[in-house]
């Protein structure tokens, strides 16, 4: 269970009454492990050169579980300078389209000599 790792033990995520007294149509994902899956599309881009500067993201909507969810990124800004810094636009997707979870991320672009 994903509560052990980030420490949000809100039943919401575990306790179908629970989520359903809170007006919930069900129990819900975590929005920060869906956000650990936008770190980890980051990083598996970057690869082991790169370096995330700054990650922050928003939570949108909701993801049930056994719903898949797909992520995506797409490079809004490049660095003209030496520092080689890239701004990342992020985004969850439910199977309906819908951004569930959304931000930004910096990234450090090392040159593979580095």
């Amino acid at each position: 269970m994903y509560a052990g790792a980030s420490g949000d033990y809100n039943p919401i995520h575990y306790d179908r009454d629970v989520a359903t007294a809170r007006g919930l149509p069900g129990i819900i994902v975590h929005g920060q492990l869906v956000s650990a899956c936008l770190m980890q599309l980051l990083t598996d881009w970057l690869g082991v050169s790169g370096l995330i500067k700054k990650f922050s993201v928003s939570y949108k909507g909701m993801t049930f579980p056994g719903e898949a969810f797909t992520c995506h990124g797409v490079v809004t800004k490049k660095s003209e300078s030496a520092d080689r810094l890239v701004t990342v636009s992020i985004w969850a997707e439910n199977p309906r389209g819908e951004k569930t979870v959304s931000g930004t991320a910096v990234v450090h672009l090392k040159k593979s000599s580095e």
